[in-house]
């Protein structure tokens, strides 16, 4: 017997059940996609709420009203930050104020010609001469290496002897024989600058601004601590303490150091402002430094100086 109507049966077949699947040509047009389903799935389709034109308008606003007030918060945040970076920066760039009026404010400086920074190789055997003197000296620096420029060479201002991490000096004479140095036990010098006589311009003291404890107690001498004025022999030798208070400005007046002093709450109490029982408090302290008879004296009228 021949297959050939089992084949034709099998086709018959095929084309039966080809007929009762739904038709996908319709699938992509939009609307006419529900042709495809049949009524038990029509209910699983998406149903989407519909809500007022002025309802939508409220949600809108709403939406615009965070988005403003989000933004004003971090407009907030970011000016916060930048004022306290500013302030930080501002506040790391600030003079020290317990050194800012250590330079010495005198006549003979107001007229020479400011010069240019002294340049020198931090070799012991090439001292720095005490300028119009036949003495030399040598600042004793704590890491040197550290300070010197791009050329080998350390550079010092007009106005300051030594530089910013200068533990001590050595003095020597005009043969370079040491006379010694100018601290006992290694300190900070801050500031040195020579002090000329009352009639002529010649160096006669030399004016300091000394660290010379720990008294933070934090191992270190530095800045930190507390310091004193000091003036000394052209040579380095005969250091005396000038006063330990925190100055104003210090001035060079007829051979005498004016010494102006911060207003403090005590000053009242203290013996050295004895005028005060008298006078307005209200008034100026000035500390008069004499350089011949090494006294000082306080007032608060610089007439009185003779």
């Amino acid at each position: 017997m021949s297959s050939a109507g089992h084949i034709i049966d099998a086709i018959n077949r095929i084309k039966q059940n080809r007929a009762l699947k739904a038709s996908k040509r319709q699938k992509f047009k939009g609307s006419n996609r529900d042709s495809i389903y049949s009524d038990s799935d029509s209910v699983q389709k998406a149903v989407f709420k519909k809500v007022t034109k002025e309802r939508a308008q409220a949600v809108i606003k709403k939406i615009r009203q965070d988005f403003k007030l989000k933004r004003k918060r971090d407009l907030i945040f970011i000016g916060t930050f930048s004022l306290i970076f500013i302030t930080i920066i501002i506040v790391l760039n600030l003079p020290n104020t317990s050194t800012e009026n250590s330079n010495l404010n005198n006549e003979y400086n107001s007229t020479r010609v400011k010069k240019e920074k002294i340049k020198w190789n931090g070799k012991i055997s090439e001292p720095l001469k005490i300028e119009n003197t036949e003495y030399y000296y040598i600042p004793i620096l704590h890491n040197i290496s550290g300070e010197l420029d791009e050329h080998g060479f350390y550079n010092l201002n007009y106005n300051n002897m030594v530089g910013e991490r200068t533990r001590n000096v050595l003095f020597m004479d005009k043969e370079c024989t040491i006379i010694g140095k100018l601290l006992n036990k290694d300190g900070l010098i801050f500031h040195m600058e020579v002090v000329p006589y009352k009639d002529n311009n010649l160096p006669k003291n030399i004016f300091y601004t000394l660290y010379e404890e720990d008294s933070n107690k934090d191992e270190m001498i530095d800045t930190k601590d507390n310091y004193a004025y000091y003036i000394s022999d052209v040579n380095g030798e005969n250091l005396l303490k000038i006063t330990d208070e925190p100055l104003v400005s210090i001035n060079l007046r007829e051979g005498n150091l004016i010494l102006e002093y911060y207003k403090t709450k005590n000053s009242k109490e203290n013996s050295k402002y004895e005028y005060y029982k008298t006078e307005n408090p209200n008034d100026t302290i000035y500390g008069i430094y004499n350089l011949e008879s090494k006294e000082l004296k306080f007032t608060n009228n610089l007439d009185s100086i003779n």
